[in-house]
């Protein structure tokens, strides 16, 4: 017995299989008809161990196919967007905060747009979502996201 669990015998049977062109599956054949239980993978990996090719190729024969069909050309990538307006106050370093927008159903309603929200600001939602959505925008209370009457209304 080789190391690896493989005997001079097997690898004779190996050796004479390529030899005779035979392919993955026979070899195994050849091997449990000698009394030697091994896999396929287990024969292809001790193939390649020992420098040995199999000439067929493994798998079922190939069937050919219907040539593809040119794709179609790819479209334009967009432009580069640059930010400009209600942002550029946060580029410029600007502390300005923004006016509260008024919605016509409801009145005035006290809030700026949170994309516009000056980040020291409170972030407790009025209304909307997204990017249409309206935050309180007073000053935070010290180490809280919420001003001190949005903090003590969380904590209901």
């Amino acid at each position: 017995m080789l190391s690896g669990g493989w005997s001079t015998k097997e690898l004779e049977l190996l050796r004479q299989g390529i030899s005779d062109d035979l392919g993955g599956p026979q070899l195994v054949l050849l091997l449990a008809e000698n009394g030697f239980m091994r896999t396929r993978n287990a024969v292809l990996g001790q193939l390649f161990r020992m420098g040995l090719k199999i000439s067929k190729p493994v798998g079922r024969p190939a069937t050919p196919r219907p040539p593809k069909a040119p794709r179609a050309p790819k479209a334009p990538k967009p432009a580069k967007v640059t930010v400009t307006g209600s942002y550029s106050w946060r580029k410029a370093g600007k502390a300005t905060k923004p006016k509260p927008v008024e919605l016509p159903d409801d009145g005035k309603i006290e809030g700026v747009p949170f994309v516009t929200a000056p980040f020291d600001s409170c972030s407790w939602p009025i209304r909307g979502e997204g990017a249409a959505m309206l935050v309180c925008g007073a000053s935070r209370a010290e180490g809280k996201p919420y001003c001190a009457g949005h903090v003590r209304r969380s904590a209901r």
